[in-house]
């Protein structure tokens, strides 16, 4: 009755859940629900879903909230973002005043031919392509080439004929069989019937847990707003599908029970079968990739490695290739050092193609950064990283040195842990650096000193002749014999970029080969100039590629506003008309064919083969196409790449003429209007006189508007100062609003990568008195200061500009003002040691007492830096109480003169009546630091000025100037304060003598000084211990002999606190040496400690076997116990000293004496697994 009725009672809780749920409405009704529930305090109104009732609740709140594209909200106590599922995705934001779920559901690229591309992300839809295995090609071809995007493109499919023998490819062609290479620019299907059933399966199921998760169950979970008339449906179908069930059972309760369980177990069966696969098939995946690295950047990688792969073609394995091949091999780590077109991006590519195929490496071939390695590392994977152009391609990124040095440590962690063993598998990690010996010998690149130990210098193996012969031979169409000794000599003759021209040298004859390597930059600009006479369309692509770094495959379909304002202008200039679809095709056809010559293809770009090319390009470009490249070119292009005068050919500089120096100072006007300071004011051409005046002349002509420029930038610099979290101060062209700290830097480049918007400090860090002198004539407040409060003149005097400096102090430039640490221009001047600075300064009486946070004056500053004539202009300036004030660790100008061993300075402090006596915070005198730092000529000076107790005088923890000699070995020194009585006798705070401290840190030279007084052998330190025993304990065996031969009776029995002897010493440290020094002495060789344990237990306890044989030829006593009852014997075995148990049996020790706990040695050694020696027990009683 009860089974009968099991289908009603199904349908009744079904209903009752269906009548419970909570039904959020739909966007176009939830005004009509605000003004229902909600009130004017809480006007909005929310309907989201409660991850801990498992179900959606409706409720009011204050205002509509947002949250970012890719998450939507849900309530988790409070509001909390949650990511998308897998089968939605947001690409706006998500508000919370229309919406409950992530707008867009996902397609799953399942009609006809369709399978998988990518599985997209939170903020994407899936990608599809069209399966080419089975046939099919895209209807129309989509924007991606190789996938669509069904959101916005049609991705129908249809079955593409190929003739007989012919296959279609990837890039949905058909070619031959027998001509497939395996290299297409659309990635390769692999494993397809595994992985695309996988993947459609996976988010096919994963659509269902999230439709079946919306299902109302009890209290829990609610319909989607979309679902009413399917809920409807829902309860239809139940309604009736329980009526026919009740009648079927009725029916055939009996008759169809067997037959029924038959058919359920089969379909349990095969249900279970296809769990299993499908689990085998989800495993497989996840070993076949990193799921570290998302789907679209790992198809990007695939394709760079193609690309790789074709270059590595042509590869020549050198000397130099090999050497990198090895650090790799033994460090993991290799930092490539070589100048730019000599190979060294081949040799990495090649070395991480070779880890790939022969290894089973994963390459990530592109690393901007070292986030990109610490997100992609995945510990059971072997990986190689590759890092080209490190720091910077031909100088040094300020921004990029800042974020590497912040996370180096961490990488290289990596691959350092490689040796360590992991359950997760067998994963290897090895990086490969590569940069130019013009970022690798920046000072900034110091930081990276911890790469030193993996770095190798392309310039230590250079290309032999045979190398080169070889090399050239690869890209050499015509055969070996044909090579003419002309070319031979040409190729010996060039060693800068013979890589790089042997790849231009593809296709060309043996004549153009040897034009191109006799003088290349001659020849490739020439090759330029004549691509411009005959191919107009091909040199504007190459102006594209120049101006934009990188051209985009279909970037006539680019919308970006500043890419298409480029390509109009480039075009316009040599008469190309881009609204004529033959002019766009044509483009296309032409980019197709550089391909082959000076353009490489890379994912979805195109780009100029090399740094060289690109140089040249930019000169012959930048001379056709003038109004775009004055127009549109990077702040830093402007700034480094155009000259007044005429230069050499290899410095590739765009010469300016007459006609464009208006144009060309316009835009550095326009880069000021963009708050972007570099071009005008870090501008390569400052260095030229006629440039610098030229330029001054433009801007007192646009008086007007140079001042209008230069006031905003003031403005926001003080917007920015006073919110320094403003990101609205930041510009179109940097992201960073925070500079870093520019003191140090020697190359104005660096300032490429800040956006200080201070134009007089940055003229004045370069140095130009002329261009300080015309922005304070500007109006421009000359008492401007920087983000760490330094003024323009702060800055002058740091860094040693005199003239600036000046000119500055000439137009009332504030010199009190001092920086955020309280440190003052005519400090910093001291500092640096600028004397001529530090005159203009007291002539303008700048204020000599000012100390800075630390305390530290000028006079300090210039006592350290040894600057006399500073000093000097100083104690005659300073006439009152602060003349010699002392910084917060109390040291004085004469202390710090002293340990920097400025002897004319002392002397001078001296003679203007410094307190010679004076000390620090610590109790160190002048004298005293003087020793400390062996600065003897300085200690001799003192001497003659100080009474001989001053001489006597110690510090705050006993310390005398002797002692601290002494401490540091500095004979001498020790020699001259013994001749001035220096009291030898004196301890420290630990009962320390001056010989004590000698012997113990091995100091010969001073031991054999301090000898000569008797009583420093009897002086003991805390513990009891003579500079005996300690020479002893350190193994000091020279001491020891000098010791030996001037020390009066007693000293060599003299033991410490706990009764440990010199001898015991020495026998416990293992220095057969000094006991037999000992020994000869007459030492006594069965002396107990305060333990009864004698030398030879010491001996045998450590493992010191020699010693053992030693003190058992001079009688010792084998038998004697410790206060444990251990013997010799008994703790060899406890310590598993096999050999000294061997000598100790030999010698007739009692193998059955027995401890305190009744242990004889045989069962001491068992007890402590020591199978070996209890074999030498068994072996002596056979």
């Amino acid at each position: 009755m009860i089974a009968s009725n099991e289908p009603t009672l199904i349908l009744l809780l079904t209903l009752f859940s269906l009548s419970n749920a909570i039904q959020c409405p739909d966007s176009s009704q939830w005004n009509f629900r605000q003004s229902g529930i909600c009130n004017k305090t809480h006007q909005s109104y929310f309907c989201l879903y409660d991850e801990n009732l498992r179900q959606y609740v409706e409720f009011c709140g204050h205002k509509p909230d947002i949250q970012r594209p890719g998450y939507k909200f849900i309530v988790r106590g409070n509001l909390d973002g949650s990511q998308c599922n897998e089968t939605r995705y947001q690409p706006t934001k998500f508000w919370t005043n229309g919406s409950s779920e992530c707008i867009y559901k996902k397609s799953n690229c399942s009609e006809e031919g369709l399978i998988i591309h990518a599985k997209g992300n939170s903020t994407s839809d899936t990608t599809c392509r069209c399966d080419y295995t089975k046939g099919y090609a895209f209807v129309n071809r989509p924007k991606g080439e190789c996938f669509c995007d069904p959101t916005v493109e049609d991705c129908s499919c249809y079955r593409k004929p190929c003739n007989k023998s012919h296959v279609l490819t990837p890039d949905y062609s058909c070619i031959r069989t027998a001509d497939w290479t395996g290299i297409f620019n659309c990635v390769t299907i692999k494993k397809q019937n595994k992985f695309v059933l996988s993947d459609r399966i996976e988010m096919e199921s994963t659509d269902l847990k999230e439709t079946c998760k919306d299902l109302p169950l009890p209290k829990e979970n609610m319909y989607e707003p979309d679902k009413t008339i399917f809920t409807a449906l829902i309860i239809f179908t139940l309604i009736f599908s329980s009526i026919a069930m009740c009648t079927i059972v009725y029916r055939k309760k009996i008759y169809g029970f067997y037959s029924n369980v038959k058919t359920i177990d089969a379909r349990v069966e095969k249900l279970q079968e296809m769990q299993k696969s499908l689990l085998s098939t989800k495993t497989e995946r996840q070993d076949d990739f990193n799921e570290n690295i998302p789907k679209k950047v790992r198809d990007a990688y695939e394709t760079y490695i193609t690309d790789w792969n074709k270059d590595d073609q042509k590869f020549y394995v050198t000397k130099g290739a090999n050497r990198i091949d090895e650090i790799l091999c033994t460090h993991n780590c290799v930092l490539v050092v070589g100048r730019l077109g000599n190979g060294k991006s081949a040799i990495i590519r090649h070395i991480a193609l070779k880890l790939f195929y022969k290894d089973g490496y994963d390459i990530v071939p592109i690393v901007l950064d070292p986030t990109t390695i610490l997100q992609y590392h995945k510990p059971e994977r072997k990986q190689v990283f590759v890092i080209d152009d490190f720091c910077g391609k031909g100088v040094i990124n300020a921004q990029n040195v800042k974020l590497w040095s912040l996370y180096i440590d961490e990488v290289l962690k990596l691959i350092n842990n490689n040796q360590e063993p992991t359950t997760l598998g067998n994963g290897t990690v090895k990086l490969l650096f590569a940069t130019v010996p013009s970022v690798f010998k920046d000072l900034l690149f110091k930081r990276f000193n911890c790469l030193s130990n993996y770095t190798f210098d392309l310039a230590q193996m250079p290309l032999e002749d045979k190398d080169k012969i070889e090399m050239i031979q690869k890209y050499f169409k015509q055969e070996q014999n044909l090579m003419s000794d002309d070319l031979k000599i040409t190729l010996q003759n060039q060693s800068d970029i013979f890589p790089l021209l042997c790849k231009l040298s593809e296709g060309k004859t043996v004549d153009q080969i040897i034009q191109l390597f006799s003088n290349p930059y001659v020849i490739i600009k020439t090759d330029f100039h004549a691509l411009q006479e005959t191919n107009k369309k091909q040199m504007c692509l190459i102006a594209l590629c120049v101006l934009l770094e990188k051209l985009q495959v279909d970037f006539f379909l680019n919308e970006n506003k500043h890419e298409k304002s480029v390509l109009k202008s480039v075009c316009s200039e040599v008469d190309l008309d881009l609204d004529k679809e033959s002019t766009r095709s044509k483009l296309q056809v032409e980019l197709k064919h550089l391909e082959k010559t000076y353009l490489t293809k890379s994912s979805d770009s195109y780009h100029l083969v090399h740094k060289i090319v690109f140089d040249i390009a930019a000169v012959v470009c930048g001379d056709i196409f003038k109004n775009s490249f004055l127009r549109f070119a990077p702040y830093s292009f402007i700034a480094e790449r155009y000259s007044f005068t005429k230069r050499e050919e290899k410095e590739n500089r765009i010469s300016i003429s007459k006609d464009t120096e208006k144009k060309y100072f316009d835009r550095l006007m326009n880069d000021l209007e963009q708050m972007i300071t570099y071009s005008t004011f870090h501008n390569r051409q400052l260095s030229d006189d006629s440039y610098r005046k030229a330029f001054c002349v433009y801007c007192r002509n646009r008086r007007q508007k140079v001042i209008e420029l230069l006031n905003r930038l003031q403005q926001r610099a003080l917007e920015s100062s006073v919110n320094p979290n403003d990101k609205t101060t930041a510009t179109s062209d940097e992201n960073v609003i925070v500079y870093e700290d520019y003191i140090e830097y020697t190359k104005s480049y660096h300032f490429s990568s800040h956006n200080m918007k201070k134009p007089l400090i940055e003229s004045v860090w370069e140095g130009y008195k002329d261009i300080v002198e015309l922005l304070v004539e500007l109006e421009h407040d000359v008492n401007e200061n920087d983000r760490f409060g330094r003024s323009a003149l702060f800055v002058a005097c740091h860094l040693g500009k005199e003239d600036v400096a000046e000119k500055l102090l000439e137009m009332n430039a504030d010199h009190s003002l001092c920086d955020n640490n309280e440190t003052s221009p005519l400090l910093a001047a001291c500092k640096g040691g600028h004397a001529q600075i530090v005159k203009s300064l007291l002539r303008r009486g700048a204020n000599t007492s000012k100390s800075d946070k630390n305390g530290c004056t000028p006079l300090l500053a210039a006592s350290e830096s040894g600057e006399t004539s500073i000093v000097e202009n100083l104690l005659a300036a300073t006439e009152n109480e602060k003349t010699f004030q002392c910084d917060n660790l109390g040291r004085s100008a004469l202390f710090v003169a002293s340990c920097k061993g400025q002897k004319q300075v002392v002397e001078l402090l001296i003679k203007n009546n410094a307190n010679i006596n004076e000390c620090n915070r610590k109790g160190v005198s002048p004298l005293m630091a003087a020793c400390s730092e062996g600065k003897l000529d300085v200690v001799n000076v003192l001497i003659q000025h100080l009474q001989s107790k001053d001489i006597l005088m110690f510090d705050n923890d006993g310390r005398s100037a002797l002692f601290m000699a002494c401490k540091k070995g500095y004979d001498e020194i020790v020699d001259i304060l013994l001749k001035e009585k220096a009291d030898a006798l004196k301890c420290d705070w630990h009962q320390r003598s001056p010989l004590f401290i000698a012997s113990a840190l091995g100091h010969e030279n001073v031991v054999s000084l301090l000898v000569t007084n008797k009583d420093s052998f009897m002086l003991l330190d805390e513990d009891g211990k003579s500079p005996l025993y300690i020479a002893c304990e350190k193994g000091r065996d020279g001491i020891v002999e000098i010791i030996l031969d001037t020390c009066p009776p007693g000293v060599i029995e003299k033991s410490d606190k706990k009764r440990r002897s010199p001898l015991y010493a020495a026998c416990k440290g293992g220095y057969l040496p000094i006991l037999e020094k000992l020994i000869s002495k007459d030492a006594k060789v069965n002396t107990c400690n305060i333990w009864n344990e004698t030398p030879l237990f010491a001996a045998s306890r450590e493992g010191h076997c020699e010693v053992v044989k030693y003190l058992i030829n001079k009688q010792a006593d084998v038998t004697l116990a410790d206060s444990n009852g251990y013997t010799p014997l008994s703790v060899a075995c406890y310590e598993g000293n096999a050999e000294i148990v061997k000598i100790l049996v030999e010698k007739g020790s009692d193998v059955n004496h027995r401890d305190k706990d009744k242990r004889t040695p045989m069962e001491i050694a068992h007890t402590r697994g020591h199978v070996n020696i209890e074999d030498i027990f068994k072996e002596g009683c056979k």
